[in-house]
């Protein structure tokens, strides 16, 4: 019998590692946030084009800066979703990459507000030099 708790208790804690390793074809959590951090800035620029100019079209727009992002990180469209479709599977190594994104962003933004202060000029974007 106890053999049995000792084989099931083994079965377990593999199947449990097991669930959380990354394969080697999905992007891994520090690459993934700073890719997920760029499209999301993407998507908000995006908004911002097509409030301000109605000949252009958001899916196009979002498109064309998914596009850039994914060139500034040397990687394909295909490896993102499957990346972000993995992710999406396994929700406590989701809700951990969000978190992390989080930190990152306050991280950034208070980062910004520190130069801006000792600045005249602000800092621009990477992505914006794209639009302009």
């Amino acid at each position: 019998m106890k053999v049995v708790f000792s084989l099931l208790f083994v079965v377990l804690l593999w199947a449990c590692n097991q669930k959380t390793k990354i394969p080697g074809d999905v992007l891994q959590p520090s690459k993934m946030q700073l890719v997920l951090w760029d499209i999301s800035k993407a998507d908000a620029l995006v908004d911002e084009i097509v409030k301000k100019d109605s000949t252009k079209k958001l899916q196009e727009e979002s498109a064309l800066l998914q596009s850039e992002v994914f060139n500034i990180h040397k990687i394909s469209r295909e490896k993102f979703y499957k990346s972000y479709n993995f992710y999406a599977q396994h929700t406590e190594l989701m809700q951990a990459l969000l978190d992390s994104i989080v930190t990152y962003a306050s991280r950034a933004t208070y980062n910004i507000h520190e130069k801006n202060k000792s600045s005249v000029f602000p800092v621009k974007d990477t992505l914006i030099k794209f639009v302009q």
